[in-house]
């Protein structure tokens, strides 16, 4: 054969529009595979009862700490605790402070470079 006739013969034969129903087909096995293939979707309710057993467990574990806090200072034996704040305290240290200030002459702290 001649290429002539074997380029005609394959223009006639070639059609740029797929078979009848082959769109179909091949539509219908895509979404066959997606929905096969997809997650499933997690409705409210377990996330919901996951949302209620956390704060639960988290209500417990805070319950137990604060009961076990209040359980040391029945005891006395927290270490954190501090003296109650006395403001007479404060008020001799502030007189203790103005009375160094007033003995100290005043030119004897200008030559010390130590402070």
């Amino acid at each position: 054969m001649e290429d002539k006739r074997v380029e005609e013969l394959l223009r006639e034969s070639w059609s740029p529009r797929p078979p009848d129903g082959m769109r179909e087909r091949v539509l219908r096995r895509s979404r066959e595979e997606i929905r096969q293939t997809r997650p499933t979707r997690i409705g409210w309710r377990p996330i919901f009862a996951t949302i209620a057993i956390v704060m639960v467990l988290g209500t417990g574990i805070s319950d137990h700490c604060r009961q076990m806090r209040l359980a040391n200072l029945m005891d006395g034996a927290s270490p954190k605790m501090s003296a109650p704040f006395d403001p007479s305290s404060l008020l001799k240290q502030r007189q203790e402070i103005a009375s160094l200030l007033a003995t100290t002459p005043a030119g004897s702290l200008e030559g010390d470079k130590s402070l």
